[in-house]
This record gives C-alpha cells, structure tokens and sequence, in this order.
C-alpha cells in the first residue's frame, strides 16, 4: 500500500485474514524518524481497545480494507493506550509480538 495513500483509510472498518470484523481504523501511525506510515490504530470492537495493526499486513482491495493476520492476533496483540505517539517501549513491545525486525 503506498505511503501517501493511507490516510483515506481512517474511519474504515478493518477486516481480519477469515474475513471477520475487527473495527475501525481511528488513525496511521508514522514512524518519528521518516514519517512513513507503519501501523494503523483499530479500535477492536471485541475487546474494546485500540489496537496497532501493521500497516505491512493490510489490503485495500474492492474498497475492502482488510488484513492477513487473523482476529485472534489482533485481539491478543499489545492495547495502546491512547492516539498518542507511541513511545519507544511501546513500540518495541508490538515489534516483538508482530515478529517484526527493524534494522535500527
């Protein structure tokens, strides 16, 4: 998905890998140093939080917004606390439960 292009995404609901509603996108996360969007902020409707969903994972196709992991790993995933910036423990935290590596 191109960078410059996710914005339009915010109040869009997100659907998991099986299809199942997850929530709406409440706001695109960027990362501080280059202002690349990495996460997008799903406010879970199961389990009543905000959720950071990598931005890797999602599909915009057929004006269906969805995602390839599943709702279970997105309900399990760290809650985020507020729309706020996300701090450097935070940030950490999801990239270890996403399995993600960042060369930093």
């Amino acid at each position: 998905m191109m960078s410059q292009s996710v914005f339009h995404l915010l109040g869009r609901t997100l659907h998991a890998a099986q299809r199942d509603r997850i929530g709406a996108v409440r706001d695109v996360l960027t990362d501080a140093d280059n202002g690349v969007p990495e996460w997008l902020l799903v406010d879970v409707t199961s389990v009543r939080g905000l959720r950071a969903v990598p931005l890797a994972g999602v599909r915009n196709k057929d004006g269906s917004l969805s995602t390839t992991f599943t709702a279970n790993e997105i309900q399990r995933s760290p809650p985020i606390a507020d729309v706020a910036p996300l701090g450097l423990e935070s940030e950490r935290r999801l990239l270890r439960y996403w399995d993600l590596i960042r060369g930093r």
